[in-house]
């Protein structure tokens, strides 16, 4: 049985829960967050306490788990100031498929311009003399008539840097899939993002995808003034700079 457990200290709210298979459960708090895992913007901006509150409730309600690489909260500068997205990896939309009964099976590829026309391929690779265009995926669920499809265009995503660089293919392939997954299970992966979905968005400030998705707060805090009484007495919190983490993206190469 999953319970949660909201829990106000001192300093903090601190929730417990047990994350999607897993059998024991983890405390996450806003300072964890601030100091922990939170990537700061390039210009060293960390999350504001709501910030902090809505991942925090996001993966509770998720049941998502941060110190196992499940999500991250990434910042980027963007023209309205500081902004923090959520993103996870793809493993986590894979396990979450996999353990659903009616799951069946997925395919995946890209899309190439190649001398006989447009095509799509299984697989990533991308041969010298093809364009690519952009990714495909397929999801097939037991008890639904049709599989999920989604494409995508290579340009939307591509910021032409890190792994985008070097195995192209391979990430707009990824966008793809994790698309088709969240659209076959949205109750599952509704409001969680790949990586490779908001690395264009993290990196260059561009508001390609918004995310925007319904969190329970704690009942302390549901109404407007009680959240904002919250947040107002947590921006008291000292942060600790020595705890601020570089601001090198998850997974990218130095």
């Amino acid at each position: 049985m999953n319970t949660t457990k909201v829990v106000q200290t001192q300093d903090k709210t601190e929730v417990s829960f047990t994350p999607f298979g897993a059998s024991d459960k983890i405390k996450l708090s806003i300072t964890m967050i601030r100091e922990f895992i939170a990537v700061p913007t390039k210009s060293g901006a960390l999350p504001s306490p709501r910030d902090c509150l809505r991942f925090l409730m996001l993966c509770k309600g998720k049941r998502a788990n941060p110190f196992e690489g499940d999500c991250y909260m990434i910042g980027y500068d963007s023209q309205n100031g500081p902004s923090f997205s959520i993103v996870c990896g793809i493993e986590l939309f894979l396990k979450r498929a996999e353990q659903s009964p009616d799951y069946d099976g997925r395919e995946s590829g890209v899309v190439v311009e190649t001398t006989d026309g447009i095509i799509e391929r299984q697989g990533s690779i991308v041969y010298d003399n093809e364009k690519l265009l952009g990714g495909w995926a397929k999801v097939y669920r037991k008890n639904h008539s049709h599989p999920e499809y989604k494409s995508v265009k290579f340009t939307t995503y591509n910021t032409g840097k890190s792994r985008w660089e070097k195995d192209p293919g391979g990430q707009i392939e990824k966008v793809a899939l994790s698309q088709a997954l969240r659209q076959g299970y949205a109750t599952a992966l509704g409001g969680l993002y790949t990586q490779e979905e908001m690395q264009r968005v993290t990196e260059s400030g561009e508001g390609l995808l918004t995310v925007k998705e319904p969190i329970a707060m704690p009942e302390e805090i549901q109404s407007v003034e009680g959240e904002k009484k919250y947040i107002e007495t947590q921006q008291e919190l000292p942060l600790k700079p020595e705890a601020k983490k570089p601001s090198r993206q998850p997974g990218e190469e130095d």
